[in-house]
């Protein structure tokens, strides 16, 4: 079991390079101010975030062979391969960024918060418009991403550097709204390879590679067809950092090889993909004695419990999937996975924990179309088997098979239509989640500047919670969680200005948080009663697609949860800032020298009221309210942190990216942290690569 064993935090390294870090970024802006004056200033709306030169154009057609920075884009068959995923997307492409973890990129939209941990490139969780952290889905090509013993959605085991922009979606599974991941098609007429390298302060290194290349298949695929194509991918990375401090370590592994088959008629596709995890599972820095709490988090004799303890997460999931015209001439969508995912957790070399289990899924989407309604009807199946676990402490050794299987059926109908002025898209169903018949609903309507969405849904208890989990929690009856949330808003342009206005609010019941009883044990609680959030938003710009020349853009939240004067509504209150927002002022010169060098050269601050956070739990990783009292509640101050940016792009098939992360912390303010435990690493220079071939 686990206890407070203290053990003494290293000497904080020097921020190696970071005063030259400083003066390259000056120097930047030195060298980009002048472009200004060379062509006139653009004021148009900021435009959609460009996709790589590696991707064809989505305006190709059967009869065309388009350009696509110099390449050849195949044309389409009869049958189009797989697109996109659903939804509209709010990042851009996570490897033409210099972010760590695609959390962070989800995080910018306006609503949303991450918790990041001590180590760059480690996030908790991210919380939306009032919902609960484990509540939204996570789907990877149409298949659920989220975490089997836990039911949280694992953006941490996503192929980053392979996948297109994320995108929200009103509903998936059953659940209220989710995140839609897909890997990127990769498909041209030439070999195709994608490489990003980064590295930095804190231990950080991220290195990254991807393969494609699109062939004539062997006679036997190719269906008597002249036109047939068969692609293959294979993607490879690796990304670590150390974080504040003993035990706050990061190690990430993950791999993917795709085989995607294109004739008239059918498109068919396989593929793996593998995620090994590794952070430390200690249970936080405790502050040094003496000194106010907070402040006592930065100094070298703040201690680390359970420094060596670490949490491994291996999960590796093999797909089938096709493409072919069985109901008319609309391709029926059809496809099954099989999915293992093991939970290793230990102090120094004894493993203490092993949690294993597996889970299927299997899927059928059958489009079409009546007037002006594009219909689409989508059945779900998501078989999870018994999980195993294993439990070694000192003069105990517990093995046994779980009774926690679970077949989950999700059944939506799903249309679109434009009327006129209004947009509308509707979504119903029923799911089965945990046993219990849950009716499922979305509506969107969108009408020029303004729009307006509601979703009703739920989810099932974790495995964790209502089975319980040796050792660690005891389980417990109860329903499982359902929600309903909404959102309007209004967007209005003129000229220079983007001004855009939004409110949300979120009523769910059956709502169970993972909280700490002391400083390292950990209980399920049932919230009483429903909880009842709203806010309201604001994201403003000014000259946002400016080619040359300044720019600003900016985003702020406010937030309240009603009748959250005290128990565990008024720690779950706690737990999230009242009010947060982020500003970015940067200047931006393109086309500079030959035309084939792009600069963006930017400061970002982000600030935050104050709050007591959460903590992680080391068994899981969930992010558990703190206990009132102890070393891990000490009271999160409203805190500031500014980041420097320079990013510069040549022929938009390289580019070079500079950033200082965290540039006040120990120069102008203590430091800063948004969890209990897990300081914010202080001044983090790191440099980056991306580049593309085509060949």
């Amino acid at each position: 079991m686990r206890g407070l064993r203290d053990a003494p935090a290293p000497p904080r390294r020097a921020a190696g390079g970071a005063g030259r870090g400083a003066l390259l970024l000056a120097a930047l802006f030195a060298f980009a101010l002048p472009a200004r004056a060379q062509t006139p200033d653009s004021t148009a709306a900021p435009p959609a975030a460009p996709p790589p030169v590696t991707e064809p154009a989505p305006e190709a057609t059967p009869a065309d062979s388009v350009e696509v920075g110099g390449a050849a884009v195949l044309p389409r068959p009869s049958v189009a391969p797989f697109g996109p995923a659903p939804g509209r997307p709010v990042t851009p492409v996570p490897a033409l960024t210099a972010a760590l973890a695609v959390e962070t990129l989800l995080a910018d939209r306006p609503g949303a918060f991450a918790y990041a941990a001590s180590a760059p490139g480690r996030v908790g969780g991210v919380a939306f418009d009032g919902l609960g952290l484990d509540l939204p889905a996570l789907a990877l090509d149409g298949r659920p991403y989220t975490d089997p013993f836990t039911g949280a959605p694992r953006y941490d085991l996503l192929p980053a550097a392979a996948v297109g922009p994320l995108r929200l979606v009103g509903a998936a599974f059953g659940r209220p709204g989710g995140v839609a991941a897909a890997v990127r098609p990769f498909r041209l007429g030439v070999p195709v390879t994608e490489i990003r390298y980064g590295a930095g302060g804190e231990g950080v290194q991220q290195v990254s590679g991807t393969h494609a290349q699109t062939r004539r298949p062997p006679a036997f695929l190719r269906g008597g067809s002249d036109d047939a194509r068969l692609t293959g991918t294979l993607h490879v990375a690796n990304r670590r950092s150390n974080g504040v401090a003993a035990g706050g370590t990061l190690r990430h592994l993950d791999v993917l090889g795709r085989l995607l088959l294109t004739r008239p008629g059918l498109a068919a596709e396989l593929g793996v993909v593998h995620a090994d995890r590794t952070v430390g599972a200690r249970l936080g820095v405790v502050a040094a004695a003496g000194r106010d709490p907070f402040d006592g988090l930065f100094l070298e004799t703040a201690a680390v419990p359970d420094a060596a303890a670490t949490r491994r997460t291996l999960r590796t999931e093999a797909w089938a999937r096709a493409r072919l015209p069985v109901f008319g001439a609309t391709p029926l969508d059809v496809g099954g996975a099989v999915a293992f995912q093991r939970l290793v957790v230990g102090e120094g070399q004894a493993d203490t924990l092993r949690l294993s289990g597996r889970r299927l899924t299997a899927f059928a989407e059958q489009a079409g179309r009546a007037g002006a309604h594009r219909l689409s009807l989508r059945l779900d199946v998501v078989a999870e088997g018994a999980a195993r676990s294993r439990l070694v402490a000192p003069g105990l050794r517990v093995e046994r098979d779980r009774d926690d299987a679970r077949l989950d059926l999700h059944l939506a109908l799903r249309d679109s239509v434009r009327l006129g002025p209004l947009a509308l898209a509707a979504e119903g169903g029923a799911s089965r989640l945990g046993g219990a018949l849950v009716p499922t609903a979305a509506l969107r309507a969108e009408a020029g500047p303004l729009y307006a969405d509601v979703r009703y849904g739920g989810r099932a208890r974790a495995r964790v919670d209502a089975g319980g989990l040796a050792g660690r929690f005891e389980p417990s009856p109860g329903d499982g969680e359902r929600a309903l949330a909404a959102e309007a808003g209004l967007a209005l342009r003129g000229g220079p200005w983007r001004l855009a206005l939004r409110a949300y609010g979120a009523r769910r019941t059956g709502v169970r948080e993972l909280v700490a009883t002391d400083s390292a044990a950990f209980a399920f609680a049932l919230v009483p009663g429903a909880l009842r959030e709203g806010g309201v938003g604001v994201s403003a710009g000014w000259r946002e697609a400016a080619r040359r020349g300044f720019y600003v853009r900016g985003e702020g939240t406010a937030r309240a949860l009603a009748g959250a004067e005290d128990g565990l509504p008024a720690r779950l209150d706690a737990a999230l800032p009242r009010a947060w927002g982020a500003l970015r002022v940067g200047v931006r010169a393109e086309g500079v020298g030959d035309g084939v060098l792009d600069l963006d050269l930017a400061a970002v601050g982000r600030a935050w009221s104050a709050f007591t956070g959460r903590r992680i739990e080391p068994t899981t990783g969930l992010l558990a309210l703190p206990a009132p009292a102890g070393p891990f509640a000490i009271a999160l101050p409203a805190q500031a942190t500014l980041g420097l940016e320079a990013t510069a792009t040549f022929s938009e098939r390289a580019s070079i990216f500079l950033r200082y992360d965290n540039a006040l912390a120990e120069r102008v303010t203590t430091g800063a942290a948004v969890l209990q435990g897990e300081p914010l690493a202080p001044h983090v220079l790191r440099f980056g690569v991306f580049w593309a071939l085509l060949d």
